[in-house]
């Protein structure tokens, strides 16, 4: 039998040590599991840049934001700025924001010992939870928003001071990345149901309180718009404006649930069955919360998914977990429920419970999608490094600083992230990839050329790497031509300019998209 009881007071002394044992060994697997992925490191050189006086920019002669996590990428420079290391200092720091997210779940949202036995028992044999509780990526701060946000929701009574919380924790956690906003939809909607309900609240006043409660990203929008001439990161364009057919992506993204079923089924488990726990409750809270993870999840499909397996359901996972933090159950049932979640767990290929320093895993897959973790760990693990070993040891590193040694001005590479860091902010990186190139990202791929999901590699135009070594403008075709002068000033020009300014405005209301669209070029 589940209901839910949601009374204060609840957690007993014991109850509090047995929690800190758990964190104890959670922390452990985390430890262990620590690793540190290439794509971080692109987001660590523009903080490097940033800290080191040259503004928010990956190639420093250009405005490009390279980066999905604005506030993840200024909390990393704040520390950075002190310790001038950034392996330790990253994966330290996302070690502490897991651990809190865990605890404030443990703390705050579990209703007694029996519901904390379960989420403790899914939390350490998510792979997707364990990999991404490091990585260099947004997740740890992810679910720290999302572990405070709910505990507003569920805990404190929905009224109009509570609902500025709420649109202010939402407003950061979109700041951190823009897509996780899908999770707290239906939350907010129903949080501001209730409390309109409850204090009579008119239409001016909530959107009043909406607009205070989502200054954090309306103003990192306006900045982003002036300074980078775009509302949405580079690699926005990038990814999905490859010219790749839509059902082709709602495809890749089936295969990408599929694959977190192979190799980590405890997390889509966790995902279906809260599904069926919040059904069976007909409470409204709990829905609402359920409904942002569908709308999640059917968002992941709609992309394609990613090639880190596991990455995009680590949040949906947490977020099914603090659900079923808050409903009571039986002992006969929470041991059954916490025995099955961990055989279930250990069931898969590589156990994270089993994660040990020899793990490793192929770089390539035939849908595309990989361990990212695996195959990075042999280099970047935590327990991997000795005196002998520093780390990282990728291979992309030692190019970087063979970059950096040589003094080369430009270089063409299709993995930037190691080596992007490590050349130093004097090599200028053309990315093959375009989530770091401002004119790249705006062209199609070949359109018979073979594509790995985030991973569309872009022909370089002729004349282009010319231009970039002259500064003129040789690229031959007229029409990318064209659209290099227009980018060329947005990103280069003197922030206020005029001339940039209104050449911004007509780019973002698409007065530039027949040069973007290039049936010719692919």
């Amino acid at each position: 039998m589940i209901k839910d009881i949601a009374k204060p007071g609840e957690f007993q002394k014991e109850t509090i040590y047995l929690l800190y044992l758990f964190l104890i060994f959670l922390g452990v697997i985390f430890i262990k599991a620590a690793w540190i992925s290439d794509d971080s490191y692109i987001t660590f050189r523009t903080v490097d840049n940033f800290v080191n006086g040259f503004g928010l920019r990956w190639n420093i002669a250009e405005r490009v934001q390279a980066y999905t996590h604005p506030l993840w990428m200024f909390l990393i420079s704040f520390f950075y700025y002190f310790t001038g290391e950034i392996y330790y200092t990253v994966t330290i720091l996302s070690l502490c924001l897991s651990l809190l997210s865990v605890y404030l779940v443990g703390r705050w949202l579990t209703v007694n010992i029996y519901s904390l036995f379960i989420i403790f028992s899914i939390f350490v044999v998510s792979k997707a939870f364990v990999d991404y509780s490091t990585s260099g990526l947004e997740n740890p701060l992810s679910y720290l928003l999302l572990s405070i946000f709910f505990m507003i929701f569920f805990k404190s009574p929905l009224n109009s001071k509570n609902l500025i919380f709420l649109y202010v924790i939402s407003s950061l956690a979109m700041f951190n990345r823009m897509d996780t906003i899908l999770l707290y939809v239906f939350p907010l909607m129903y949080a501001t149901y209730a409390a309109r309900k409850k204090e009579s609240l008119g239409i001016v006043k909530i959107l009043k309180k909406v607009v205070i409660g989502f200054i954090p990203i309306i103003c990192w929008m306006i900045f982003s718009l002036i300074y980078y001439g775009s509302f949405f990161p580079n690699t926005y364009y990038a990814k999905l404006n490859t010219g790749v057919n839509g059902k082709q992506l709602i495809y890749q993204g089936i295969l990408y649930l599929v694959d977190s079923i192979t190799r980590d089924t405890i997390t889509i488990v966790v995902i279906g069955f809260i599904f069926l726990v919040t059904l069976k409750s007909g409470e409204w809270k709990k829905m609402a919360a359920a409904f942002g993870i569908f709308l999640y999840i059917l968002y992941i499909v709609k992309i394609g998914g990613d090639f880190m397996s596991g990455r995009f359901l680590s949040l949906p996972l947490f977020a099914a977990a603090i659900i079923l933090s808050r409903t009571e159950v039986k002992r006969s049932t929470a041991l059954t429920l916490s025995i099955l979640f961990l055989l279930i767990g250990c069931s898969v290929r590589h156990p994270t419970i089993f994660y040990n320093v020899k793990d490793s895993a192929p770089p390539k897959s035939r849908t595309g999608i990989v361990d990212e973790r695996g195959y990075y760990f042999p280099t970047t693990g935590l327990i991997t490094g000795s005196r002998n070993h520093r780390l990282p040891n990728h291979k992309k590193v030692r190019e970087g600083k063979k970059l950096k040694e040589k003094g080369i001005k430009l270089y063409e590479a299709y993995m930037i992230g190691f080596s992007g860091f490590y050349a130093g902010p004097h090599t200028h990186i053309v990315d093959r990839m375009a989530l770091a190139d401002p004119l790249l990202s705006h062209l199609h791929i070949d359109k018979n050329r073979e594509w790995r999901i985030g991973h569309f590699r872009r022909t370089i135009p002729n004349g282009y790497i010319k231009t970039l070594e002259t500064g003129k403008n040789h690229i031959e075709n007229p029409k990318i031509r064209e659209l290099y002068n227009i980018i060329k000033v947005i990103t280069r020009d003197n922030v206020f300019s005029l001339k940039r300014l209104k050449l911004i405005v007509k780019f973002n209301l698409g007065c530039y998209r027949h040069l973007t669209n290039l049936s010719d070029y692919r």
